[in-house]
């Protein structure tokens, strides 16, 4: 599923335990790459699918490295936010 950021923690965790979902997906929604990260880190086993946001700070003019630098920085804070579920609860909402 592709999904907006929700606004409130772990919104769409009854979503992850549908025996249908494989993964839940959310987009950044036109929120800065900051915000977008500090609510993604929020919400477990939600992966972030940002694409301007990823992009943010990457400029025209920026070197190669430059540029390779600042979408490093970016994919990684965007995979350190995307939490996958916890063993325990993902057993935990699939039986619910």
């Amino acid at each position: 599923l592709l999904l907006p950021l929700p606004t409130k923690s772990n919104f769409y965790l009854p979503l992850l335990g549908h025996p249908n979902t494989i993964r839940v997906i959310a987009i950044s929604g036109g929120y800065t790459q900051d915000e977008a990260v500090r609510m993604l880190a929020k919400n477990v086993g939600i992966i972030g699918g940002f694409s301007r946001a990823l992009l943010e700070g990457t400029q025209v003019f920026q070197s190669n490295e430059e540029f390779t630098s600042t979408l490093e920085s970016s994919c990684r804070s965007v995979f350190l936010a995307s939490r996958p579920i916890p063993p325990k609860e993902e057993k935990l909402i699939k039986l619910a």
